[in-house]
């Protein structure tokens, strides 16, 4: 994304203002009420109108189908780039031995060399990440986790990539420190975090 945009945004928007109930139930012109919040709460719904969101603010005038914004590989087009658009809005753990809360964005194999870059929104946190392709796919700072046939990409939910495993001597390294309780996710949580857009 360009440094014009990034700055836009930073300048113009906050992505909680962008993203939360209120906003959602306002770009659909509803009253605030339970059948709201569960719609608001379905991860593809939310993520839909996030990238409509975003398609609004930020994209070429030329859009991709209304009806259909699962375009192959991306999903909006900023100063004439593809770009794919990745919502997360569900804390994790199942997945993590240590019980350790996380992030988590998938299907991004079929993405591999058909986007100019990636744009993940946290919708738990309100944070914004834009993510050239070859920065995110191709970067040994970056690790991608198999699931099933696909790839994820997991971080932290908190943002602390130095998670430690409890402080008892069996865990103690040689450097006076301790064993970290995932490696792959402070890895990408130490990562990401230099892409933050907002």
């Amino acid at each position: 994304m360009s440094r014009l945009i990034r700055r836009k945004l930073m300048r113009d928007f906050n992505i909680k203002e962008l993203f939360d109930f209120k906003a959602f139930c306002k770009f659909h012109e509803a009253k605030e009420c339970e059948n709201m919040k569960a719609l608001y709460n379905m991860g593809d719904v939310r993520g839909r109108w996030a990238e409509r969101v975003l398609q609004g603010l930020i994209g070429d005038k030329v859009k991709t189908s209304k009806s259909n914004q699962n375009t192959h590989g991306y999903d909006i087009i900023i100063n004439g780039k593809k770009w794919e658009v990745k919502t997360t809005s569900s804390i994790q753990q199942q997945n993590s031995k240590h019980g350790t809360a996380y992030l988590q964005i998938g299907g991004l194999k079929g993405k591999i060399d058909k986007c100019y870059g990636i744009i993940f929104l946290d919708l738990v946190n309100y944070k914004m990440f834009c993510i050239k392709h070859n920065d995110f796919f191709y970067n040994d700072k970056i690790q991608l986790i198999s699931q099933g046939k696909d790839l994820s990409f997991r971080w932290f939910v908190d943002y602390d990539e130095y998670k430690t495993l409890q402080k008892v001597k069996r865990n103690l390294l040689e450097d006076g420190t301790y064993k970290l309780r995932s490696e792959n996710l402070s890895i990408n949580t130490k990562a990401i975090k230099n892409y933050e857009s907002v």
